[in-house]
């Protein structure tokens, strides 16, 4: 009888410690979905940071001439590049953005991709890149205008004022601050981050 009463509080604990496990790994999953539904929105935060403190401490020459030139110009690339998928991620975080958001998010992705590829080639060639590549510039700033006001209008309809205001704003805002303007969208990226649905 000994035998069998230890091998059924063996059984008992085992269930219990199958459900304590469960229940961990279902609070896991939860904080992972409050964290934004992957990597990106909190790398793409995180790459303008980096390079806003860069531009603050070090001011890039061109042709480089420092291991800080790099990094600035590294930082980013890495933003333009992760804010393509980041922003697919907060749209995903949203699906009540409707018609609006869908075209701003295609267009504020259309806009990274754009800008990052004379970005992309100043860095590999450490030098300014051709002017052919350095015209994208100019489409890919409008795109990111015109993609940013669109996810704004999404957010109003939303009932999410502040990130109506502040996606639109935020491009502007950093084109006026210069050196330290990435961390206006670094800031952006930490709201974004939070806002929507993370239950999904």
């Amino acid at each position: 009888m000994s035998r069998l009463a230890r091998l059924f509080k063996l059984s008992r604990l085992f269930k219990l410690s199958r459900l304590f496990k469960l229940s961990r790994l279902s609070r896991l999953s939860g904080l992972s979905r409050l964290s934004g539904l992957g990597p990106w929105p909190p790398l793409v935060a995180t790459a303008s940071a980096v390079l806003g403190v860069a531009q603050l401490v070090h001011t890039q020459v061109v042709p480089f001439a420092s291991a800080g030139d790099y990094l600035i110009e590294a930082a980013y690339m890495l933003y333009l590049a992760s804010a393509i998928p980041g922003v697919l991620t907060i749209r995903r975080l949203n699906p009540k953005w409707g018609l609006p958001g869908n075209i701003g998010t295609a267009l504020y992705a259309l806009a990274h991709a754009l800008i990052a590829i004379p970005v992309s080639m100043t860095l590999l060639l450490t030098n300014q890149p051709p002017p052919q590549l350095s015209m994208l510039f100019l489409p890919g700033l409008a795109l990111w205008l015109a993609g940013a006001a669109l996810m704004g209008i999404a957010m109003f309809r939303q009932n999410q004022p502040i990130l109506g205001i502040a996606l639109p704003a935020a491009l502007p805002l950093a084109m006026l601050l210069g050196a330290a303007g990435p961390l206006v969208e670094a800031a952006l990226w930490v709201t974004l981050s939070t806002s929507g649905d993370h239950r999904r």
